[in-house]
């Protein structure tokens, strides 16, 4: 599977919190399709925090396959966004290109497109020594 990491500015951190009424609520997504198979989103605090969804709020790091179809997502910068007619304030997210769905910057899907579940967010942690990020397709192992 391919693994996005993409550093994101403080304004677009910032812009995490005001996709709230656009987004799906984690609460009302939905199971992944069988061919998923074992990648599933982490709920864990650890690696998904409500705004963000990462272990680093600098770091989205993200499972770039459309979950519902498969296809490679791509990012979306606030000038595509404006025209594409998507919310004033957005700074940064994804669309799936194979069905137009859109997924705001922590990979948020957007209501309203028959689609209930977001981009899923790998396993993971920030190292401060580093500065990186650490994929663990095992799950979680220690703090950091």
């Amino acid at each position: 599977m391919p693994i996005g990491i993409y550093r994101r500015t403080t304004q677009q951190i910032n812009a995490a919190s005001l996709f709230h009424q656009y987004v799906v609520p984690d609460e009302k997504t939905t199971d992944l399709p069988e061919w998923w198979g074992k990648w599933a989103i982490e709920k864990e605090d650890r690696y998904v925090h409500s705004d963000v969804r990462s272990a680093q709020a600098e770091f989205f790091v993200f499972n770039m396959v459309s979950p519902t179809t498969g296809c490679v997502v791509q990012l979306v910068l606030s000038e595509q966004a404006k025209k594409m007619k998507l919310p004033r304030n957005w700074k940064i997210g994804f669309v799936d290109p194979c069905t137009n769905v859109f997924f705001d910057g922590s990979g948020r899907v957007f209501k309203g497109q028959g689609v209930l579940s977001h981009l899923q967010v790998p396993p993971h942690r920030y190292t401060k020594e580093s500065g990186g990020v650490t994929l663990q397709p095992n799950g979680y192992q220690g703090s950091n």
